[in-house]
């Protein structure tokens, strides 16, 4: 609850008017109203209207005669060290129209907001403004005390500004960015664009740090100059990181290059990284990658170059050479497939034969068997086709070894063992007595006793030698044979005479064993002997068997040469 206002005693908190430590107070210089801002204690200062009602009508209001306050001089007189009130504190220039109405004219104050401290902007005019009293209570008219000494408030210097504007900071921070993403995106790869960002960042953030220590000694410290400096921090960390980890960025992208397929370019970048031969399983993974991505897309010679590599380069890349011979392996099933399906059997054939059945599953091994007797039979097909009967003979032979289990293989079993031709020609022209035809014999088991006269033998075969010397007999069963040559009777087809080439024990010295698989063809021979047998060796007549299609088992004449 407030107290009642008593007049003789001063405001609580102010000391008396006379209080030699009351020091004069220090007013603002504003120009003094013409009037006083206050009734007169003598008279009830009016009640506000209560809240949210317009006040009362303003009544007309004559002041009475001002009284001096005990300590200070009447007010017709300045207060010390204040101009008197007719004139202008110095320094401010009058208002142009009175701010309070003349003393003449009924006094209608406004309403003052509660809590109010009088404006201390008007000089000294007479008794020193009071505080106004709790609305609750009606003015008494005691005259106000002086007011308090006013006290002195340092004040701290205010920081003047960065010198950029509020969008400057952001703005600048993103064009440095765009422009560490451009040098980034436009290296040659990732490392060099690293090297060119990481010092135009370096330079940037140095400048800004430069920037931000020139303002922080200048005690111009400002929000702004505090985040230029973090953004200089940042940016000198960021080019710091692009300069030394060159080595790593090769290596990232690398591993970014490897995985979009771009094979030789991480290879390069790997190597850039630091991984080099013979011990670096990344670069051998890449080449095994690349291998199976060409033999997956029917390019076997390729893939087979990227797995020689890993092999042979890169020995100490233990799990990358496994792989790799795994991968050769397949390889070259199916570069051998390939070829067997489009009948390069020699190709299929050099496939083939550089599997390592150790590196294939079951399936593919039983795969390569089956395949492999199939090439082998068209390559040996083609060499007999070819006239190299020998290359053939030599196919087949493998074939019925090794392939027994496979339709090829037996293929080539009954082959080796069906009957052959046999082919031959004399160098000299053969004259026949007259109405006798050559014939060309082969024959098994001859044995010849000269002093006993006697001939042993079986005839096998004949053929008709032609008049250039030349004869082909008919396939005949694979054997040992023995060579003779003789005549038949063209008009009864008997066998009328015969030439058996012996050595000195009686036996046949124009011996051979046929070959399978081809026809066999015998050496030139010399007509020589069949000229003394007309002539100077004529022996007598013998019983010879002659089972063929030509003679039969006649009585022969039969001359014998050494």
């Amino acid at each position: 609850m407030s107290q009642p206002y008593d007049p003789n005693q001063p405001p609580s908190g102010y000391p008396p008017a006379n209080n030699p430590q009351n020091p004069q107070p220090q007013y603002p210089q504003n120009p003094a109203p013409s009037q006083p801002q206050y009734p007169a204690p003598s008279q009830p200062y009016p009640q506000p209207p209560p809240y949210g009602q317009p006040p009362a009508p303003s009544q007309p209001y004559t002041p009475p005669p001002a009284q001096p306050y005990p300590g200070y001089p009447p007010a017709s007189q300045p207060y010390p060290g204040y101009p008197p009130a007719s004139q202008p504190y110095p320094g401010y220039a009058p208002p142009s129209q009175p701010q309070y109405p003349p003393a003449s004219q009924p006094y209608a104050p406004t309403t003052p907001n509660y809590g109010d401290v009088p404006p201390g902007s008007q000089p000294y005019t007479g008794a020193p403004p009071q505080p106004w009293p709790a609305p609750s209570q009606p003015y008494t008219g005691a005259p106000s005390q002086g007011w308090p000494a006013p006290v002195a408030v340092a004040t701290e210097a205010r920081p003047t500004s960065s010198g950029l504007p509020g969008w400057g900071l952001p703005v600048a921070l993103g064009a440095v960015v765009l422009i560490l993403i451009a040098l980034f995106l436009t290296g040659s790869d990732w490392a060099a664009g690293g090297l060119h960002a990481g010092i135009l960042a370096a330079v940037a953030g140095l400048a800004a740090l430069t920037y931000a220590a020139v303002r922080a000694a200048g005690k111009q410290m400002t929000s702004q100059v505090i985040g230029l400096g973090l953004v200089g921090v940042i940016l000198v960390a960021l080019g710091g990181a692009g300069i030394a980890f060159q080595m790593p960025l090769h290596t990232a992208q690398a591993s970014s290059l490897e995985a979009q397929g771009q094979w030789q370019r991480a290879i390069d970048e790997y190597a850039l990284g630091g991984a080099t031969a013979p011990g670096s399983e990344d670069i051998a993974r890449i080449y095994n990658e690349w291998g199976e991505q060409e033999s997956g897309n029917g390019q076997y010679q390729a893939a087979i170059g990227n797995f020689d590599t890993v092999i042979t380069s890169y020995t100490a890349a233990t799990t990358g050479v496994a792989r790799a011979k795994k991968d050769e392996a397949s390889a070259y099933l199916g570069e051998g497939e390939q070829a067997l399906q489009s009948g390069d059997y020699t190709s299929a054939v050099q496939a083939f034969q550089k599997v390592t059945t150790s590196q294939l599953s079951a399936t593919d091994a039983s795969k390569l068997h089956t395949d492999y007797a199939k090439a082998l039979l068209g390559e040996g097909q083609a060499q007999l086709n070819g006239g190299s009967c020998q290359n053939a003979l030599t196919i087949y032979q493998q074939l019925a070894q090794q392939f027994a289990d496979t339709a090829s293989g037996q293929t080539a079993s009954t082959a080796l063992k069906a009957p052959q031709a046999v082919q031959g020609q004399f160098t000299g022209a053969i004259t026949p007595p007259s109405g006798d035809i050559p014939v060309a014999l082969l024959g098994q088991n001859f044995k010849v006793n000269v002093q006993a006269q006697t001939v042993k033998g079986t005839l096998i075969a004949a053929a008709l030698i032609q008049s250039d010397g030349t004869f082909t007999f008919k396939p005949v069963k694979l054997a040992t044979y023995d060579f003779l040559w003789g005549f038949v009777d063209s008009s009864t087809k008997q066998l009328v005479g015969v030439v058996i080439p012996i050595d000195s024990a009686g036996n046949p010295t124009l011996v051979f064993t046929m070959l399978p698989l081809c026809t066999n063809v015998l050496p030139a021979l010399d007509t020589g002997v069949h000229a003394r047998f007309l002539t100077q060796v004529h022996l007598g007549a013998f019983t010879v068997d002659a089972p063929t299609d030509l003679v039969s088992k006649a009585t022969v004449r039969v001359a014998f040469t050494r």
